[in-house]
């Protein structure tokens, strides 16, 4: 019986650390559970997390903004899409972005709040070749050595887990050129050269002298201002009635014209000309685009040439030899906006004067033929 109970007794006291260890690892567990919950850190696909250690890291480097070896402050590096555990309230804050997007059809500008300052005469910090090491804050304001402030390289359309507190971007169309249009680069960066051209080569700062053709270009439009050229045919008619084809906002009043015996009377003028793509930086260096091409060039050209030619010439002769008038007056205008980058295709005169204006002396003269 004694033998019973002392064998009994030991494997009691052989039972009792497996019980204890079985009521204790549920504790442990649970332990562990609260452990995790508060240092782990959910971030859901279309966020980003961004860390701001309180302590334990040491002081920044003096001027800068963002933590890059894990000093106190808001850290470059974000947390990407997942679970992140160990970030204790204590020690840090996590606050969440969505991610940046980009639209198509436009294009990200990038300015950054923290880095190197930019080389002196710079505006813009230089394009990167690898924008995915750029949009890394971490590499940008570490191994990159990147600089403060506007940058020349831009975000294509899509998406990007970029640390908000060193990017800001700003949403802009962009550059498409369309068809029967180039476009005029005016660079604000780039090699500054010392000329007295108007145009200078791609790369240099200036107004470039070879155009953008047809296509999208995904360009800084801060640092290369963009002025749309059309290339196609203009008509323009200075008459009192409307050629088709032609707008309606175009000046279409007859020219009016003095003879060199005294008449005044109107002549009707149609002008076509064109902007070709090699022309289009000098007509934007001479005259600020094609808009002003017709009201600033064109029409007063032609206002001009017409009554200078007509101040030569007797009113009857004017009449009669109006081919002579025509092709004079086109040799000039040619030669006159073939200065500015703009090509004349053709010159026409149509009604010479009207019964108000020269009338009397047309019938005169029938009357002494007959």
């Amino acid at each position: 019986m004694m033998d019973n109970y002392q064998a009994l007794a030991a494997r009691l006291r052989r039972l009792r650390p497996v019980a204890m260890l079985g009521l204790a690892l549920p504790a442990l567990l649970l332990a562990l559970g609260v452990v995790f919950a508060l240092s782990s850190v959910k971030i859901d696909g279309d966020q980003i997390g961004i860390v701001e250690k309180k302590l334990g890291g040491g002081p920044l480097p003096q001027g800068s903004i963002l933590a890059v070896n894990g000093e106190n402050g808001i850290q470059a590096e974000v947390l990407t899409p997942g679970w992140h555990f160990f970030y204790w309230p204590w020690q840090y804050d996590v606050s969440k972005a969505p991610i940046t997007e980009i639209l198509d059809g436009n294009i990200g500008l990038l300015t950054t709040s923290d880095g190197r300052s930019l080389p002196p005469g710079s505006v813009y910090a230089a394009e990167w070749e690898a924008p995915d090491q750029m949009i890394d804050a971490k590499f940008f304001l570490g191994e990159g050595e990147g600089y403060k402030g506007p940058q020349l390289s831009v975000l294509k359309p899509g998406k990007y887990r970029l640390n908000p507190q060193l990017f800001t971007v700003t949403t802009v169309p962009v550059t498409n050129v369309q068809i029967g249009t180039v476009a005029v680069v005016k660079s604000n960066v780039g090699e500054l050269v010392e000329s007295d051209k108007r145009l200078v080569e791609k790369g240099q700062r200036g107004i470039w002298n070879t155009p953008l053709s047809e296509g999208k270009y995904y360009l800084n439009t801060n640092a290369y201002e963009m002025t749309m050229v059309d290339i196609r045919q203009v008509k323009v008619s200075y008459t009192r009635e409307l050629e088709a084809g032609e707008a309606e906002a175009q000046e279409r009043q007859p020219i009016s014209v003095r003879s060199k015996d005294g008449f005044t009377f109107p002549v009707d003028v149609r002008v076509s000309y064109r902007i070709s793509r090699d022309n289009a930086p000098l007509v934007v260096s001479t005259i600020g685009g094609d808009a002003f091409v017709l009201s600033k060039l064109v029409t007063p050209s032609v206002r001009a040439i017409f009554r200078n030619n007509a101040e030569k010439v007797k009113a009857l002769d004017y009449v009669q030899n109006r081919s002579v008038q025509e092709q004079q007056s086109a040799s000039m205008l040619e030669k006159e906006l073939q200065e500015y980058g703009v090509t004349v295709l053709a010159v026409r005169i149509g009604d010479v004067g009207d019964k108000d204006t020269l009338g009397a002396l047309l019938k005169t003269q029938t009357d002494r033929e007959i």
